[in-house]
Formats: C-alpha cells, sequence, structure tokens
C-alpha cells in the first residue's frame, strides 16, 4: 500500500529581525520526498542567507541521490566557519522518505526529530558518525500510517530561554506538546499552527 507524506512548516523570526535565520526547503518526485531545515548561526540577514544556501544545497543534492558525504563535503568547501567560535555557520537536519515508508534522517548540530507513533513518543535510534570533521547523526528506519514527524531548529528549543523557561523550553518539552497536539486529531497543518502561537 502506497503511503502519503504531507508536510507544513512555519518559520519565526527573531523580535525585532525582519528575516528568519531558519529556512526550510522541500523537494518531490514521484517516489521521494526531501524535507531540509536549516540554521543559520545567529540571527537576521547573516543567518538568513546562510541558511537558505545551505538548504538549498542540501535539498538539491540529497533529491539527486547524493550522499551524505557528498552534500557534508560540498557544504563544507562551500560554507565559511565562524572564526571566533570555530561552528559551521550553518547546522540543518534532513528528512528523506521513499515510497512514503522508507525514512534516513541525517542531522547535523540539530535537535532530534520528534517521531509520535500511536500517540506516543517513539525513538528513532541515531548513529553518530564523522564525515569532512563534522559529527552527524543518522537513521534509517520505516514508517508506519499515522506516524508525525517534527524537525525544529534549536532556537524553538531554546524559546523562553533566561525569562519563562530558565534553561530554555527543550526538546522533551515540546515533544510533550507535540504529542497533546496529535491526540486531538490535528492535522499537519493544524498541527504546525498550534506550535507556532
Amino acid at each position: 500500500m502506497r503511503q502519503l507524506v504531507e508536510s507544513s512548516w512555519v518559520s519565526l523570526n527573531k523580535v525585532g529581525e525582519e528575516l528568519c535565520g531558519d529556512s526550510v526547503m522541500i523537494r518531490t518526485k514521484p517516489d521521494s520526498f526531501v524535507a531540509v531545515l536549516s540554521d543559520g548561526l545567529g540571527s537576521g540577514v547573516k543567518a538568513s542567507i546562510l541558511s537558505s544556501l545551505t538548504a538549498e544545497i542540501a535539498a538539491r543534492m540529497f533529491e539527486a541521490d547524493g550522499t551524505v558525504d557528498d552534500v557534508m563535503q560540498t557544504l563544507v568547501d562551500t560554507l565559511p566557519e565562524c572564526s571566533v567560535r570555530k561552528l559551521a555557520y550553518a547546522t540543518f537536519a534532513v528528512l528523506i522518505v521513499y515510497h512514503g515508508r522508507d525514512a534516513h534522517l541525517v542531522l547535523f548540530d540539530s535537535p532530534p526529530l520528534i517521531l509520535i507513533r500511536d500517540n506516543a513518543i517513539a525513538s528513532v535510534p541515531l548513529e553518530k558518525r564523522t564525515v569532512k570533521d563534522r559529527i552527524i547523526q543518522e537513521a534509517h528506519f520505516e514508517l508506519m500510517e499515522n506516524d508525525y514527524m517534527v524537525l525544529i531548529s534549536d532556537g524553538y528549543t531554546h524559546a523562553g530561554l533566561g525569562g519563562i523557561y530558565r534553561l530554555g523550553w527543550g526538546w522533551e518539552n515540546v515533544a510533550m506538546a507535540v504529542k497533546r497536539f496529535v491526540q486531538t486529531g490535528v492535522d499537519t497543518v493544524k498541527l504546525t499552527e498550534a506550535l507556532s502561537k
């Protein structure tokens, strides 16, 4: 039986910024779905440009069946590194789904995927490896009907930092919120809207 992958996203600008430092790129073909979320270091114009470039490169290369090693090599050769923090200027999370069922997740300095299956938070077994001197995490897993998958940037997990949430909202709290919304029977668009309020 063929499964369908639905997608929806919302980008939230940092207070006082005209552009969002995160970028989302979706590519689809008859037998594959590629979603890339990239988070530029910092905020504003610079972060937006770097995350857009990262998302575009990764989406196009994975859509063309590029390997993780090829994508990382291109990004390392293309994007600058912060001279002060010695960090890459943009992180990313890539979710590729083949034939609506076989999922491949690639994370580079991004929060883990939130997978809700049968109204519960399901674990996605991640394996770490080094590619072009960068540590990535990867997982291959099979999707089930009615699974919900949510990719978030670390800006979302750090929301409320120093204020309402002293250490930020955190991945666990976000995952619990996703689970609660899913249990109400929301569709993809409504889930995105609920998480962006």
